[in-house]
């Protein structure tokens, strides 16, 4: 089942923070052994076995994959578009800050990598994207990783009803390994250091920009990877994403 999420922020904008989190359910789609074998193809990333994997080559799949309605490539919601074409999937904010949007990848593991590579991300100068790891909907947790053209970059962490940037927490720091222009490739990796604590690592374009070891155990850890994109509320953004895998970390 696919999954759009209007959660809290990651912005550097603090303020931003707290925002009401509401839950949108795609319909049911294919099994896990089906699941990118249309629009997916090759190794994935990260140091095991790859999940699922798509370059969106074929509109078809994804359309199938993520949950848009039978037939369709494009799925309007309240505050959001978006569109299925050949080598792109585009989410496109209007109203809203913040979305997730995940695919059908069948079970996941605990420790995973997740990677999407951003295309162009244009609109608002706020505008933001990455990927989230650890998701769970039914628990209200994750943890995102997330950039921004000029640099910008964070850890953050999901839990209730809140949300916190573990790293770059002000907001001040930047980082060269981000092209403005793009495409930039961006992944999370997450995995468990005995029972209560998470390592984070953040890798642009094959470089580690940041690590950080979470020790405020999570009641309920999710399944489940997402894109994640954000915006400060009411401004439009449109990021275009041309590939996204999930591996067993």
């Amino acid at each position: 089942m696919r999954s759009r999420l209007q959660h809290r922020s990651l912005r550097r904008v603090a303020v931003a923070l707290g925002l009401v989190a509401a839950a949108l359910v795609g319909t049911v789609g294919p099994t896990a052994a089906s699941a990118g074998a249309g629009s997916g193809s090759g190794s994935g990333s990260g140091s095991g076995a790859a999940i699922y994997t798509t370059d969106f080559s074929d509109p078809a799949a994804t359309s199938t994959e993520w949950g848009f309605q039978a037939g369709a490539t494009t799925e309007t919601g309240a505050g959001y578009t978006l569109a299925a074409t050949p080598g792109s999937f585009t989410v496109s904010l209007d109203g809203i800050a913040n979305l997730w949007v995940s695919p059908e990848a069948g079970s996941l593991p605990v420790d995973q990598v997740v990677t999407a590579t951003i295309a162009k991300a244009t609109g608002d100068s706020s505008v933001q994207a990455g990927v989230v790891c650890r998701g769970s909907l039914e628990n209200d947790q994750g943890y995102g990783f997330v950039i921004a053209t000029d640099g910008y970059y964070t850890i953050g962490s999901f839990a209730g009803p809140g949300a916190k940037r573990l790293v770059n927490a002000e907001g001040a720091k930047r980082t060269n390994a981000i092209d403005p222009a793009g495409p930039n490739t961006i992944r999370g990796r997450c995995t468990s250091i005995g029972k209560k604590r998470v390592r984070l690592t953040l890798f642009v374009n094959d470089r580690k920009v940041a690590s950080v070891v979470d020790r405020t155990s999570q009641s309920k850890i999710g399944p489940d990877a997402y894109l994640l994109t954000e915006v400060a509320k009411g401004r439009p953004a449109t990021v275009t994403f041309a590939s996204f895998a999930i591996s067993a970390a």
